[in-house]
């Protein structure tokens, strides 16, 4: 295989690398994570010397597959995953025995309670339907008043707006408030209703599925067969882990390799630096051994060569290396996958068997709450019963108030002829009033102009200056109301209906 080629012309690494000491599993992971890779592939002569381009090309390819450390550390977590995941499947396994075990003995004493509570909710049931037939004639009673108020036209002597009828002035919204809150009660009773029977029909169904549970249960003892898999699964990811591992090491040292064989080689340095601008990294990573300070330490002629030999034989197998660490992730991810769809089918039953567990023993003390269920439906029954009682009266109670309104607007019309006579009687007597006092005004007017014909030049006007003063003239007018009486104005008429109507609900 190609990284055991790779490895093998890793045996001892030159002196002159720098990086002359054995690396752990863990070192190796924290190396990876400093550097990064990216497939290339670069053959080479290996009978002939690499010139600084080729150089340069074996360290863009080896920086590229530093990248694959990607993979182990993948490898890494996959390890871990799976080693939790057989101390879950074992923890388990164990779990799902036991629950088994009890589950025959837990479906002895449930089975009492299936009726009873409907009884209560047909009680009810029939109470509202009296009530409502009780509603059902108080409304269509009102609604009779109501029909007669939109019938009865308002007397154009009344009339100031466009309220045509005795209907426009009456409160609406008393009315709506009125049968809106009634359905209101109906609504909260048929919700309680609904709700006890839902809780009743859930008891009444497991009570029926209890032996339905325990049946199922036993088909869950072919879910444990894939248990005995789980250890030699977990065997061969390690096994693939040492191996990537080995594979990043060996990458590590060829990328070291070639570092140092540019820091021998005229110009390497910048030829690198510029080849590789591109080279995407890991955030937070340096390429320490390229840009350090520190000068190289010195090779031979000798030295150099067997280093450069080295490194071409190691660039023409980076690519399967890396290839292979892609494989070994690629294999690692399906291994884990079938070891996670194993486990969730365990967690599935095990989900299963709490929920009968659950289901069995509470059965027992879902009687109580059953029973405390019925008595909080009657507890809103009684409670809106007396709301529907209430609310029938009001609607009596409105029924006659507007029975008077309309008894009222009878008087209201023989008021008005009453007050027009007296009106008129008034009107007549004014007029009289106004020709006499017409009359005598023009008989004192001549008379005043007879006594200044013959007196008036005598008299000197500082003896009775009142000498040319005209008779006073009287006449018969209108005093404007001080109390509105039958003129109150149509906001304050409907208003004052209003809130009559008020008082009555």
């Amino acid at each position: 295989m190609a990284c055991e080629q790779l490895r093998a012309n890793h045996k001892g690494p030159p002196r002159c690398s720098g990086r002359a000491k054995t690396l752990s599993f863990g070192q190796v992971v924290v190396q990876a994570l400093e550097y990064g890779q990216e497939e290339h592939r670069t053959r080479s002569h290996l009978e002939e010397e690499p010139d600084l381009p080729r150089l340069v090309g074996y360290f863009v390819a080896a920086k590229r597959s530093i990248l694959s450390t990607s993979y182990l550390l993948r490898a890494n977590e996959i390890v871990n995953t799976a080693r939790d995941l057989l101390e879950e499947n074992a923890i388990l396994a164990a779990k799902i025995a036991f629950i088994k075990s009890t589950l025959e003995v837990q479906i002895g004493t449930l089975e009492a309670i299936t009726h009873g509570v409907s009884a209560v909710s047909e009680e009810a049931w029939t109470e509202l339907k009296e009530l409502l037939r009780t509603l059902d004639s108080a409304d269509r009673d009102l609604q009779t008043t109501i029909t007669k108020l939109q019938k009865t036209p308002v007397s154009p002597s009344l009339r100031t707006s466009d309220k045509k009828s005795l209907y426009d002035y009456i409160d609406n919204k008393s009315y709506r408030d009125l049968s809106e809150g009634l359905r209101s009660c109906i609504d909260r009773f048929n919700e309680a209703r609904n709700e006890l029977d839902h809780v009743t029909g859930e008891f009444e169904a497991a009570t029926r599925s209890l032996r339905g549970y325990i049946s199922a249960t036993t088909n869950l003892t072919a879910l444990h067969d894939g248990s005995s898999l789980l250890p030699s699964i977990f065997r061969e990811l390690e096994f693939r882990a040492q191996e990537m591992a080995q594979n990043v090491q060996s990458l590590v040292h060829h990328y070291d390799l070639c570092v140092t064989a540019l820091k021998h080689t005229d110009g390497g340095l910048p030829a690198a630096s510029k080849a590789t601008g591109d080279v995407p990294k890991a955030p937070g990573i340096l390429v320490e051994s390229l840009h350090q300070d520190a000068p190289p330490l010195p090779m031979t002629s000798s030295e150099r060569r067997d280093m450069l030999e080295v490194v071409a034989k190691d660039a023409v197998e980076v690519e399967d290396v890396v290839t292979e660490m892609r494989d070994h992730a690629s294999e690692m991810e399906e291994q884990l996958e079938t070891v996670l769809s194993h486990l969730k089918i365990l967690r599935e039953s095990y989900g299963v068997l709490l929920t009968t567990v659950q289901s069995l023993t509470s059965m027992g003390k879902e009687s109580k709450p059953y029973i405390a269920s019925a008595r909080s439906f009657r507890v809103v029954w009684d409670e809106e019963r007396e709301n529907i009682v209430q609310g029938v009266e009001n609607m009596e109670g409105l029924k006659q108030f507007f029975d008077g309104f309309v008894d009222a607007y009878d008087g209201v019309l023989s008021e008005l002829a009453r007050r027009k006579q007296a009106e008129d009687e008034m009107d007549r007597i004014a007029t009289q009033a106004d020709t006499q006092f017409a009359k005598l005004y023009e008989a004192d007017m001549k008379a005043r102009m007879v006594f200044r014909e013959q007196h008036g030049e005598f008299i000197p006007r500082d003896l009775w200056p009142g000498v040319v003063d005209l008779p006073p003239n009287f006449r018969v007018i209108q005093v404007p109301e001080e109390e509105p009486g039958i003129a109150l104005a149509e906001q304050e008429f409907g208003d004052a209906i209003a809130q009559q109507i008020q008082n009555q609900l």
